[in-house]
């Protein structure tokens, strides 16, 4: 069922703020599009150098583990795991928490 009486060049002098509106908004959308598909892609970071999966990996297996941080890594694993037993996890801040 259609309205009785339409005119159109009244309805646009009724709602021209919420036209221009939406139309400001679609233009909106399809800049910001453009920006984000057609820009060009950033180059790496600092922890990717390089910008590919392949370079990470080649860092980390550049990396060796000395005994001293092999048993500092085992000591903290051990101190989490008694924490987490016992219920004395410290909470994230306490400055006491470290003595």
């Amino acid at each position: 069922m259609s309205a009785p009486q339409t005119n159109l060049e009244k309805q646009e002098k009724r709602h021209w703020g919420s036209l221009g509106g939406i139309t400001i908004a679609v233009l909106a959308a399809v800049a910001a599009g453009v920006y984000f598909f057609a820009a060009p892609p950033v180059e790496g970071d600092a922890a990717d150098p390089d910008g590919t999966p392949e370079a990470v990996m080649e860092q980390a297996d550049d990396m060796e583990a000395t005994p001293e941080a092999i048993e500092a890594d085992r000591a903290l694993d051990d101190d989490m795991d008694e924490a987490a037993e016992t219920g004395t996890a410290p909470a994230e801040g306490d400055a006491d928490a470290e003595d």
